[in-house]
């Protein structure tokens, strides 16, 4: 199996679990596509969120969709991404402590 995205290539947020986890108005738990992007498979992704609980980011794993059911992903995958999920945002929040990153570079590099 080969996915072949370019570097970037567009893709619509709904067809990716990423971008649902992203863009949903409400929270998600977790996002789980289906092969709406590419034929033969499947995508599960958990939010990553800031000191302020908003999202930020997306824990995401691709796999064949031969391989595991929609079922056997929330079962055996789900878990081990909140789990990691829940280790980067500890990292994260934990680094915000120490170091402010700016939104915009206040002095951007000459042309």
């Amino acid at each position: 199996m080969s996915v072949d995205f370019t570097v970037g290539t567009r893709i619509p947020a709904h067809a990716t679990a990423p971008g649902r986890v992203l863009t949903a108005p409400v929270p998600l738990g977790y996002a789980l596509a289906g092969e709406e992007l590419e034929e033969g498979l499947r995508a599960i992704t958990v939010p990553l969120h800031d000191r302020t609980g908003r999202r930020v980011a997306a824990v995401n794993t691709d796999i064949p969709a031969a391989r595991h059911s929609r079922e056997e992903c929330t079962v055996c995958l789900l878990p081990a991404l909140r789990h990691t999920a829940t280790r980067v945002e500890a990292d994260l929040h934990m680094a915000s402590h120490f170091t402010h990153f700016p939104l915009t570079c206040p002095h951007p590099p000459p042309p």
